[in-house]
C-alpha cells in the first residue's frame, strides 16, 4: 500500500503542478504604449539625436512559434513524462478505490488533488480537515504512512499555495461583505472547476455556494457529499452546495446558454455580493471559450469579486502585474492582489468591481498594489526622478548583505568616499558609524567586538555599544568597576540610521531623525529564491548604472557567452530583433521589451543608484550600485529565481543550495569581466580625455540619457557633488563642490604602505592589526579576478564553443570545469563534477537547465 500511495504522489504530478507537466502556448495579442509614454519617448529620441526609427515604440509582437490546432492556439500539450505519470497514478487509484461503492471517477485528476489535500493537512502543510473524511474509509489511512516532510511535501507546493491564496481571499470577502453590507446579507460563492474541493463544506452556511464542473464530476461529487453529510452528527445543520453540470468549453457554443444564464437559472442572485473562483481549470478550456467566459462573468453583478489561481491566456500572456491590471480595467475591475508563477502560466489574482462599497472594504484589508511594472516598488520613487526634485540626499543606500556583517566582527566600507563601520551590538542590532573614534580619531575599523558586545577602539580601548553610545572608557573606571563620571555625549559615535530590510543592510543618507522607512523598497509576496553576488569594480558608479540600463549590449558584447544569455537569444545575429518601449511607473523610468526569442524583459532605474531587471516567472535582478569612492564601486547583485515545487524539492538535497549559488556567482563573474574592461576604457575616454557620455543615440539610449540628465540636476539641486570631501570639527559630512575637492588617493598626504602579505594587499602591515585606506578590501571579481581566472582558463581551454576552439571535438567541458569547480567548492563540487563528467555536460549550463526545467 505504501508503494501505491507513493505512486499517487509522484504519478499525480500533473495535478500538483500543471505548468511543469504541460507546455502552454500563448495566443497572439498586441500591447500598445499609452499616449503619454509614446510622446515622452519621441521627445527623448529627438533630443538625443537617436538614429533609431520612431517605429521602435510600436506594439510588441508575440511569439510566432505558436502551435495551432483547428485554427486555435493549442491549449495544453502533455509531455511523455506526464503521460507516464498519469498511467501510474491511474493504476494507483484503481487500487485505492477498488471497493468504493460510490463509483467516483477521477476526472481531470480531481480525486488526486483531494488525496493530496488530505495528506497536506495531515502533515500540517495546510488546513483542510474535511478532505480526509471524504476518502474511502478502507484506504484513507494510507496517507499516514507517508513522510511528514521532504520532497513529497515540497513537490505539492502548488496545491498548498493556491489553497492558502483562495482561502485568504474568501476570508477577506466574507469580512468585506459584513463591513460594506452588514451582517444581515448572506453572500454567494461560485466555484468553477470545483472538482472534489471541500471549500463549500469548510465554509458551510457562511455563504450560499454554487459548484460548477463537468456533469460526471458533479454527479459523483453529489453522491460523495450526500454520503458525507449523512455520516455527520450535525447533518441537519449542513447545507450542501448547488451543483451545476456545465462544460466550460460550451461557453463559445452559440446554440447553448451562457454560463451566467445557467447560474441565474440555478438560483444565483446578481444583486447579492458574489465571489467567483477559478482554481486551475482554465488550462483545460479553449481560448475562445476562456474569452467568452471572462466577458460573461466579469460583467455579472455590481458587487462581484473575482479570484483566479489559473491561466489568464489568451488575455494575458506574461507574468506582469501591469498587463493584468490593464486587462481587468477593460471590465471595470480593480486588482486587489496579484502574483504569478511559471512565466505567467498561472496567475494568483483577486479583483473587484471598481468604485463599489465592497471593493473599498476589501482594499482596507489588503495593501494597496502600486503601479509598478516589477514586483518591487518604491513609494514616491517617480517623484524623486523629477528633475526639480532630483537629489543624492534623503535616500536609502544598500551597503552590505546581512551575512557580511557577522556578530562579533567589524565590517568596514565606504559610501560616496566617506569611511564607515558597521557592527552588531550585544542584542544583535545593527549600528552604523563614521570610521573614526571620537577620542583621538583612530580608525574604528581596526578595532574589535569585545566580550561585552561593544565595538572596542584598538588605540585606548573605548567601548561603544547600543546606538553607538559610549559604554566604557578604561581610564575612567574605578578599581571597584564603577565609572568615575558619566562621559560627555560628544564621546558617542557619529552614527547613521541603518535598517536591515528584505535581505539587505540600508543606510539613510540624510539627517538621522528624518530617516523615512516608508521610502525603503517594498517587494510583493512572490515565491523566489535569492542568490547574492558581490562584484568589485575599479570604475566609477555611473558607468555601471548605464551599463545595466543598456539592453542592446547584451547581444553584441556578451554574444551568448554564458547559458542564461544564450538561452534568451542574446547573440549578435539577433540584435536587430530586440524591441523596447519606454515606460514610467510609480517607482521610476524604464524599458519594457522583448528578447529575440519573444520573452519579455523589463529594465528600470530606481534613483539614485539601483537598476532592476525583470523577466518571466517572477525572475528578477536588482543591482545595488554602491559608490565606494571616485572610480571605485561595489555592486550588490541579487538574483531572485522562481521558486516552485521542483526548485523547492531540489534545494532540499544537501549541498544543492551551495552548488547552485556558486555556479550563479561564476556566471556573474564571467559577465562582469566582459563588461569591466570596456567600461574602464570608456571611463578613461570620458573622464580623462573629455569625450561625451552620449553623442549619437541608438535603441535604448533614451533611458541612459534620462539617467545622466537626472544626475546633472541632482548635483545642481544639492549644490555639491555627492562625494565626500572632509569632515568638519563635529565630523559632519562635507560634500565636495568640485572634483578637486573630492577626497581620493591622488590627493592624500598620507598613503598606506600597500604592503603585500601572502599575495594580498594589507595596506600598512601591523603586528596586531594592519591598516588599509581602501575599505572595503577588493575581494571580488572583476577587479580581483584571481578567484575566477583559473577556472575560466580551464573552461576556455577545453570548451568547444570557446573563441578559437571551434574545431576541437575532444575533451568535453564537464570534466575540466567540474574539477576546477570542485577545487573551489569542496565536497559538493566533487559530486557535481563527477556527475558532469559522466554526462558530458558543461557545469556552467546546470543552473540554466534547472531554471528552464522549473519554468
Amino acid at each position: 500500500m505504501l508503494i501505491s500511495v507513493c505512486f499517487l504522489v509522484f504519478g499525480g504530478a500533473g495535478a500538483f503542478a500543471p505548468p511543469s507537466s504541460f507546455v502552454l502556448h500563448p495566443a497572439k495579442t498586441a500591447t500598445t504604449t499609452s499616449l503619454r509614454d509614446a510622446e515622452d519617448l519621441v521627445e527623448q529620441l529627438d533630443a538625443a539625436d537617436c538614429t533609431v526609427a520612431k517605429s521602435s515604440i510600436a506594439s510588441l509582437n508575440k511569439d510566432d512559434d505558436e502551435v495551432m490546432e483547428n485554427g486555435t492556439a493549442k491549449r495544453v500539450q502533455q509531455n511523455p513524462l506526464g503521460k507516464f505519470a498519469d498511467f501510474c497514478s491511474a493504476t494507483t487509484f484503481s487500487l485505492l478505490h477498488f471497493n468504493d461503492d460510490l463509483e467516483i471517477k477521477d476526472s481531470s485528476k480531481n480525486l488526486r488533488v483531494l488525496w493530496s489535500r488530505a495528506y497536506l493537512d495531515h502533515v500540517g502543510a495546510m488546513k483542510d480537515d474535511i478532505a480526509y473524511t471524504l476518502l474511502p474509509t478502507s484506504t484513507r489511512d494510507a496517507i499516514k504512512l507517508l513522510p511528514k516532510s521532504g520532497p513529497l511535501v515540497n513537490f505539492q507546493e502548488f496545491i498548498t499555495s493556491r489553497t492558502n491564496f483562495i482561502d485568504s481571499t474568501v476570508d477577506k470577502f466574507l469580512d468585506g461583505v459584513v463591513d460594506s453590507h452588514g451582517s444581515g446579507v448572506k453572500p454567494q460563492i461560485v466555484l468553477f472547476g470545483a472538482g472534489y474541493d471541500t471549500r463549500s463544506l469548510r465554509y458551510n452556511r457562511k455563504a450560499d455556494f454554487f459548484e460548477v464542473d463537468l456533469p460526471d464530476v458533479v454527479d459523483g461529487k453529489g453522491r460523495l457529499q450526500e454520503y458525507w453529510k449523512n455520516n455527520q452528527n450535525n447533518s441537519e445543520e449542513i447545507d450542501l452546495p448547488t451543483r451545476i453540470g456545465y462544460n466550460l468549453n460550451d461557453a463559445m457554443d452559440e446554440d447553448k446558454p451562457n454560463l451566467s444564464y445557467v447560474l441565474k437559472d440555478a438560483g444565483l442572485n446578481p444583486d447579492v455580493p458574489t465571489l467567483f473562483v477559478w482554481e486551475a481549470v482554465l488550462f483545460y478550456v479553449k481560448p475562445e471559450a476562456v474569452m467568452e467566459l471572462f466577458s460573461d462573468i466579469f460583467n455579472l453583478g455590481d458587487n462581484s469579486v473575482y479570484c483566479l489561481v489559473d491561466s489568464l491566456k489568451p488575455a494575458v500572456t506574461t507574468s506582469f502585474l501591469h498587463e493584468v491590471r490593464s486587462f481587468m480595467d477593460d471590465y471595470q475591475l480593480e486588482v486587489i492582489d496579484h502574483n504569478s508563477r511559471w512565466g505567467g502560466a498561472v496567475h494568483f489574482v483577486a479583483a473587484s468591481r471598481k468604485d463599489s462599497d465592497l471593493t473599498a472594504a476589501l482594499s482596507k484589508k489588503s495593501e494597496e498594489l502600486p503601479f509598478s511594472y516589477l514586483a518591487t516598488s518604491v513609494e514616491e520613487g517617480i517623484q524623486s526622478q523629477k528633475f526639480d526634485s532630483a537629489s543624492f540626499n534623503d535616500h536609502w543606500y544598500a551597503v552590505a548583505y546581512p551575512w557580511q556583517v557577522k556578530e562579533g566582527e567589524v565590517f568596514a566600507t565606504r559610501l560616496w568616499g566617506e569611511p564607515l563601520v558597521l557592527y552588531r551590538d550585544s542584542d544583535g542590532n545593527l549600528v552604523c558609524s563614521k570610521d573614526v573614534c571620537p577620542h583621538r580619531s583612530a580608525p574604528l575599523s581596526m578595532g574589535k567586538i569585545n566580550d561585552e558586545g561593544q565595538l572596542e577602539c584598538m588605540y585606548h580601548g573605548w567601548g561603544f555599544g547600543k546606538d553607538g553610545n559610549i559604554e566604557s572608557i578604561p581610564t575612567q573606571i574605578r578599581d571597584g568597576g564603577s565609572s568615575k563620571r558619566s562621559p560627555p555625549k560628544r564621546s558617542c559615535l557619529k552614527t547613521y540610521c541603518v535598517e536591515e530590510h528584505e535581505g539587505l543592510i540600508w543606510i539613510w543618507r540624510g539627517e538621522l531623525l528624518e530617516a523615512d522607512a516608508s521610502k525603503l523598497p517594498k517587494t510583493r509576496d512572490v515565491s523566489t529564491y535569492p542568490i547574492d553576488t558581490v562584484l568589485d569594480y575599479n570604475v566609477d558608479w555611473q558607468y555601471i548604472v548605464e551599463n545595466n540600463l543598456d539592453s542592446p549590449h547584451l547581444f553584441w558584447l556578451h554574444n551568448g557567452s554564458v547559458p542564461p544569455v544564450r538561452s534568451l537569444n542574446f547573440v549578435r545575429e539577433k540584435v536587430n530583433q530586440v524591441k523596447l518601449q519606454y515606460f514610467r511607473d510609480d517607482s521610476g523610468h524604464g524599458h519594457y521589451g522583448q528578447t529575440a526569442g519573444g520573452k519579455p524583459k523589463i529594465v528600470r532605474f530606481d534613483s539614485p543608484n539601483i537598476v532592476r531587471h525583470g523577466g518571466t516567472s517572477s525572475f528578477s535582478e536588482e543591482f545595488h550600485i554602491v559608490p565606494i569612492a571616485p572610480g571605485r564601486t561595489r555592486v550588490l547583485l541579487r538574483q531572485n529565481l522562481p521558486k516552485g515545487p521542483i526548485l523547492t524539492t531540489a534545494l532540499s538535497i544537501p549541498g544543492a543550495d551551495f552548488v547552485l549559488e556558486k555556479l550563479v556567482n561564476l556566471w556573474n563573474y564571467h559577465i562582469a569581466l566582459e563588461d569591466y574592461s570596456v567600461m574602464q576604457g570608456q571611463a578613461h575616454n570620458v573622464d580623462d580625455l573629455g569625450a561625451n557620455h552620449l553623442s549619437v543615440g541608438d535603441l535604448g539610449d533614451d533611458l541612459i540619457k534620462h539617467f545622466y540628465k537626472w544626475k546633472e540636476h541632482a548635483v545642481a539641486n544639492d549644490g555639491a557633488l555627492p562625494f565626500f570631501s572632509k569632515w568638519d570639527s563635529s565630523f559632519k559630512f562635507g560634500g565636495a563642490q568640485q572634483m578637486n575637492d573630492v577626497v581620493q588617493e591622488s590627493s592624500y598626504s598620507v598613503v598606506d604602505d600597500q604592503s603585500t602579505v601572502n599575495g594580498e594587499n594589507v595596506g600598512t602591515y601591523g603586528i596586531l592589526k594592519s591598516y588599509t585606506q581602501q575599505t572595503p578590501i577588493v575581494s571580488y571579481p572583476p577587479n580581483n579576478y584571481k578567484m575566477y581566472k583559473p577556472l575560466l582558463d580551464l573552461d576556455q581551454a577545453f570548451r568547444k564553443d570557446a573563441p578559437g576552439n571551434e574545431e576541437k571535438e575532444e575533451n568535453g567541458p564537464g570534466l575540466v570545469f567540474g574539477v576546477g569547480f570542485a577545487a573551489a567548492c569542496g565536497g559538493a563540487g566533487v559530486a557535481t563534477a563527477r556527475a558532469a563528467e559522466a554526462l558530458d555536460i558543461n557545469l556552467l549550463d546546470l543552473p540554466h537547465n534547472l531554471i528552464a526545467f522549473i519554468n
